[in-house]
């Protein structure tokens, strides 16, 4: 839909409207209140995370009535990921059943892939995203906007394990009456990513943090002040790391650099001048591997420094929809004097654009 075609309304006024006529069992109605919702957000990008989520719940509820469960379920599960609390009690206990057994049902990630210039911004569900997101499956709001000016306004269905390319026709001028309707044009919706969109998924930082342990041999030495000091054979870290993650549609390299802190005791280390130890480590390692749906696959290796060189294997998924996600690692250091330690870790994080 371009913004030509679109009529601004009463968003609110609409959605009330909506929700009456489900309430006399109107369907006829209520589907007429949702496209005049539906229309106004290619021309207001002004719409809260509530109001969608009343949009989508209405919408699912118009269709439980006429016995669409499938199409129910994907926008009662579009409502609680925008806005959990906005159920109307009126609709019923038996819609609420559905209604939270949506919300409880996990689904597999695809990608949206939005083709525009770099002078057009992409909204997704109110939140400003970049050309490439990795979503779980289901229903979206997209608006492509230019500072006052919305190119491109609709609701986008992303299915499991595939990747959705978005390439709207948008002005070439500041004014908005020039949009073209992508679905006039063909080209709204692919399910091949072109060439240059893998590519665009870019780089982000990362910052985390977790708990790493390695079995080893406990030692002990003697600094030169005399004092008795001891490494144990269960070593116990908490890492912090800082990194910068550069990701494609399938593959991914992420360098890190890191400090641990062992509990319980001290690294020995020996220099020419004699025994040395410390309570922390600096960690520097690079990983890399495939995205496989929504679960990262790889290994790393580095240095952990004083004396070991690191090895792992990983797995990695997202924590929700958020920037949070988590890490399991799994391999074997190598220590001075050639002391193999098997060794895991297990961290979290958040990655920022």
């Amino acid at each position: 839909m371009s913004t030509a075609q679109a009529d601004c309304g009463d968003v609110d006024g609409e959605l009330d409207r909506a929700l009456q006529a489900v309430l006399l069992a109107d369907a006829g109605a209520a589907r007429a209140a949702l496209v005049a919702v539906e229309a106004t957000l290619a021309c207001d990008d002004s719409h809260t995370p509530a109001q969608l989520a009343r949009m989508f719940l209405l919408d699912a509820a118009v269709m439980s009535f006429e016995g669409e469960e499938s199409s129910a379920n994907l926008s009662f599960r579009a409502a609680q990921r925008l806005e959990p609390s906005v159920w109307v009690d009126a609709l019923g206990p038996r819609m609420r059943e559905a209604y939270e057994r949506a919300g409880q049902e996990q689904s597999e990630y695809g990608t949206l892939v939005v083709q525009a210039s770099s002078d057009w911004d992409t909204r997704l569900d109110t939140r400003w995203v970049r050309g490439e997101e990795r979503v779980p499956a289901g229903l979206y709001v997209v608006q492509i906007t230019r500072g006052d000016d919305i190119g491109f306004g609709r609701i986008v269905a992303v299915s499991e394990g595939e990747t959705h390319t978005l390439a709207p026709t948008l002005p070439t001028s500041p004014s908005i009456d020039e949009a073209v309707d992508p679905t006039e044009s063909g080209d709204a919706v692919s399910s091949e990513v072109p060439p240059d969109a893998a590519d665009d998924s870019g780089f982000m930082w990362t910052l985390g943090g977790g708990v790493s342990t390695s079995l080893g041999t406990a030692l002990s030495g003697t600094l030169d002040t005399g004092l008795q000091v001891a490494e144990p054979a269960v070593k116990v870290t908490l890492p912090v790391e800082l990194g910068g993650r550069v990701q494609t549609a399938s593959v991914w390299v992420h360098p890190r650099i890191g400090i641990g802190t062992l509990l319980g005791g001290k690294y020995l280390y020996a220099l020419d001048d004699g025994v040395h130890a410390q309570v922390w480590a600096v960690r520097l390692n690079v990983s890399a591997g495939a995205r496989l749906s929504a679960v990262d696959v790889g290994g790393s290796v580095g240095l952990s420094y004083p004396g070991r060189l690191c090895a792992r294997g990983l797995v990695g998924f997202a924590l929700g929809e958020g920037p949070g996600f988590a890490e399991l690692r799994a391999g074997a250091d190598l220590g001075t004097g050639g002391r193999v330690e098997p060794a895991a870790a297990l961290m979290a994080g958040v990655r920022i654009r």
